[in-house]
């Protein structure tokens, strides 16, 4: 019996080559971050606790502004705050000056204050929180225009129970507890190719919800499910940029190269890959099945790719 062609394999075969050969260069950023670090409504930058404490709050509410300010800046440069819009708390160090017990004096008998320091807290918002203070965004670097892939976004929009996908900000990640996809401009990408290549892997992501193929586990970053999760998602991209036609040697490279970064986890656990790609095969599935079906039926099937329905796998 002959056996079917598996484009799947082919791709997971090529890449698994190239990360063994050792000649890849690291992985980089294919979008441009226009943001820049979490700052107050002066450009003033925020450091320590408050520097952590608003760039996780940014990227997990999806704001796409790296502006701060409290309800008295925010108004003294005359704009608002939305209606039902909460604050996010940020601290910082106060002194106040108080005499020594029992009291100490200087050569001169001048009696002499310690100073005691204290953590004070308020409220500051986003500037996607609040209303008439755009013109405070910082503009565009360049102009770069991308066309749009028309068979990628046809094959998104024929996915039913698609997770929301947001654009605007510097991250690219997917929200379990809110099933939401946050997504860069596409003008932010150096090519459309990585636009829709990254917008897979966040959809690839998508599909270990608990109301899919209920794969994602609660873990900390670089912890062995964490790898196994990216590699899950990297190669998912490969597979579907495959079946809308956009795969080349370019954006395998890439994937190789990022999938290089878990290298050490693939060593503990020669199975890891294997299971992997048995995982993106049924999220590369998932999502494209539609696409696939419509297309085949519409073409004749002169594309054939090995979609496999949740769980019965070849590799």
């Amino acid at each position: 019996m002959k056996q079917k062609f598996d484009a799947f394999k082919l791709i997971t075969d090529k890449i698994v080559s190239m990360i063994e050969s050792g000649k890849l260069t690291k992985w980089a950023m294919p979008w441009d971050q226009v943001l820049g670090a979490d700052r107050n409504l002066d450009n003033r930058l925020y450091n320590g606790a408050n520097w952590l404490i608003l760039g996780f709050t940014r990227m997990g509410m999806g704001f796409t502004s790296a502006q701060w300010g409290s309800y008295k800046a925010i108004t003294d440069k005359g704009g608002t705050i939305k209606k039902g819009e909460k604050g996010s708390l940020i601290c910082y160090w106060n002194w106040i000056k108080r005499p020594h017990d029992p009291p100490q004096y200087d050569h001169d008998g001048k009696e002499l204050e310690k100073s005691i320091g204290f953590l004070k807290g308020y409220n500051v918002f986003n500037l996607d929180q609040t209303e008439g203070l755009d013109h405070l965004r910082p503009a565009k670097n360049g102009d770069r225009k991308l066309d749009p892939i028309h068979e990628a976004d046809k094959l998104i929009g024929t996915w039913e129970g698609k997770p929301e996908v947001k654009h605007g900000g510097d991250s690219a990640c997917y929200s379990p507890s809110k099933d939401v996809v946050q997504m860069p401009m596409m003008d932010q990408f150096h090519s459309s190719e990585d636009y829709y290549k990254t917008l897979f892997h966040e959809l690839a992501h998508s599909t270990g919800h608990a109301s899919r193929l209920d794969r994602l586990e609660k873990t900390g970053f670089g912890t062995d499910p964490y790898a196994k999760e990216e590699l899950i998602a990297e190669l998912g991209s490969a597979f579907l940029c495959a079946v809308a036609g956009i795969s080349e040697e370019r954006l395998d490279e890439k994937s190789a190269a990022y999938m290089q970064h878990w290298a050490a986890k693939l060593k503990k656990d020669k199975k890891l890959f294997v299971h992997a790609a048995s995982a993106a095969n049924k999220a590369a599935g998932m999502v494209s099945e539609a696409y696939v079906t419509e297309r085949d039926e519409a073409e004749g099937d002169h594309f054939t790719v090995e979609l496999v329905k949740h769980g019965n796998l070849i590799l």
